[in-house]
């Protein structure tokens, strides 16, 4: 019962905090916040369990840099620089997650949301970096 009180509470000034920022500033930023929040919890997850990076990683971070070429593409800016970094972060991504070999590796990401708490536990089939 103590900890569902607390999860409660804690769950009840995290989406407080989350429509306060909506009312305040907006919500592409309380969106933008949210989105570093996440992001920063996972590193903290990397950095204190030690984690290695391995080629998933690596291509997974790849298509996040494709994602935002194919925007910038879209908006119209600098359609040769959006194409280049969209094609070598494709291949390289590719390269990655085809051609990885070694032992399965194990991950367990800890994300704390606004809506609750997610455990994901992940498996890599390739090589650390």
């Amino acid at each position: 019962v103590p900890l569902m009180l607390f999860a409660s509470v804690f769950g009840y000034i995290a989406q407080s905090g989350v429509l306060l920022l909506i009312k305040h500033f907006g919500a592409t930023a309380a969106e933008i916040v949210k989105s570093c929040r996440k992001v920063t919890t996972i590193l903290i997850s990397f950095m204190v369990y030690g984690k290695p990076w391995n080629g998933y990683h690596v291509a997974g971070t790849l298509l996040f840099v494709n994602s935002v070429a194919v925007e910038r593409f879209n908006s119209g800016a600098s359609k040769r620089f959006a194409t280049l970094l969209f094609s070598m972060a494709g291949l390289v991504a590719l390269r990655l997650v085809f051609g990885g070999v070694g032992p399965s590796t194990f991950s367990v990401v800890i994300d704390a949301g606004s809506a609750g708490t997610r455990v994901n536990v992940f498996r890599f089939d390739a090589w650390n970096l």
